[in-house]
C-alpha cells in the first residue's frame, strides 16, 4: 500500500455487465474526483479521456471486452479543474468458464510529474540548442546585423514565441536614437505603417 502510494498508483475494477467502474480512492484522486473510493459509469470515464487519445483507449477497450490478454497504455486525461494529467493504465481481463469477459481489473498511475519535466527538459534542450546556433550565425557574419533577424528568429521559435524585437542603440547628433534590426519577427498584430514608424 505504501509503495503505491508513493508510485501514485491506483487500482480498479469494471463491472462490465453493469456498466460499472469502481475506483479506489487513489484512482479518484489521480482524475481529480476526490479522495474516497467511487463508482461511475463508463460513460462517465470516457468524458475525461483526452479528446487526442480517445481512439486509442477505446481501442484498448474494446480488445480487452474480446480478448484474454493483459493490455496496458499511456494516454491523457482532463480533470474537472481543467488540468492535463499523463496516466499509465494496466489491465487485464477477467472471463468466466465460457472464456467470455465480464470484468476487468487494472492499474492506474500518474505519471504527470515524470512527463512535465521530459517536456521541461526538451524545451530547454531545444532552447539552448537554438542559442548556440544564433552565436554561431553571429559570430560567423562579416556584419552581424545581417544575421541577427534570422538568429533571434530561430531562439523566438524554439520557446514558441510568436513576436521577438531587437534594437541597436546608437548616437546621432548628439542624440540616442534606436533602429530596429528585426522589423518582420514584430508578429501579426503589428501594420506595416507601426514597423515603419518603428
Amino acid at each position: 500500500e505504501e509503495t503505491m502510494e508513493l508510485a501514485h498508483i491506483g487500482s480498479w475494477y469494471s463491472d462490465i455487465t453493469a456498466n460499472q467502474l469502481h475506483w479506489d480512492a487513489r484512482t479518484a484522486s489521480i482524475v481529480g474526483l476526490g479522495e474516497e473510493a467511487i463508482t461511475l459509469s463508463f460513460e462517465d470515464y470516457i468524458k475525461r479521456v483526452h479528446p487526442a487519445d480517445l481512439d486509442k483507449v477505446l481501442q484498448i477497450v474494446d480488445t480487452l471486452s474480446t480478448s484474454n490478454e493483459q493490455r496496458q497504455l499511456e494516454y491523457r486525461i482532463i480533470t474537472p479543474d481543467g488540468r492535463v494529467k499523463y496516466i499509465f493504465e494496466r489491465a487485464k481481463p477477467l472471463v468466466d468458464g465460457s472464456g467470455t469477459t465480464i470484468a476487468v481489473q487494472g492499474y492506474m498511475q500518474d505519471l504527470t510529474e515524470l512527463r512535465s519535466e521530459a517536456v521541461l527538459n526538451e524545451q530547454t534542450r531545444r532552447l539552448l540548442e537554438s542559442v548556440k546556433d544564433a552565436t554561431e550565425l553571429l559570430l560567423a557574419a562579416d556584419n552581424p546585423n545581417n544575421n541577427v533577424e534570422e538568429a533571434l528568429g530561430n531562439v523566438a521559435k524554439a520557446i514558441d514565441a510568436g513576436y521577438a524585437w531587437l534594437f541597436a542603440h546608437y548616437t546621432e547628433e548628439g542624440m540616442a536614437c534606436a533602429k530596429l534590426l528585426t522589423p518582420n519577427l514584430l508578429g501579426p498584430s503589428v501594420t506595416p505603417n507601426q514597423k515603419i514608424l518603428l
